[in-house]
């Protein structure tokens, strides 16, 4: 028997409704800012392991997003419903969160979270290497270690 169309595309929405999904990410100490040979500006820092920020999303009816700075991740994932144009449902815990204010790019670190977390769970076109599919290249910086 044959599905039409809307069939698979409603069973593709309900199988993504009940993904959960888990993203974590280091904490980054910054040392400095660089500048490129292509006259750009990147900062230059540490990555560590401690403390992480563990966020866990998936696709509900409505915006929902709980845990510590759960006010500051709820407006990244405004956000990022916004820049991809669509509706915000989506239900989001943020289980551990780097203390904000200690310059270790909690907020940063939340939305970069937050945005990998909510792609896939909104189910957004992903690039090869499982990341969201970039709009622009990433400008990499070069090695200062020859």
């Amino acid at each position: 028997m044959r599905r039409a169309a809307a069939d698979v595309y409603v069973t593709r929405l309900l199988s993504h409704m009940y993904m959960l999904i888990e993203v974590g990410s280091p904490c980054s100490l910054p040392l400095g800012l660089i500048r490129t040979h292509e006259d750009q500006i990147g900062v230059l820092g540490v990555t560590l392991q401690h403390p992480p920020t563990d966020v866990f999303a998936e696709a509900a009816t409505e915006i929902s997003v709980t845990g510590p700075m759960a006010h500051k991740g709820y407006a990244r994932a405004w956000r990022f419903f916004a820049h991809h144009r669509r509706e915000p449902r989506a239900n989001v815990e943020i289980e551990l969160a780097i203390p904000d204010m200690m310059g270790l790019g909690a907020e940063p670190m939340l939305g970069l979270s937050l945005a990998r977390a909510l792609a896939w769970a909104c189910g957004l076109p992903l690039g090869g290497d499982g990341s969201p599919a970039r709009s622009r290249p990433s400008v990499r910086a070069p090695s200062l270690i020859e």
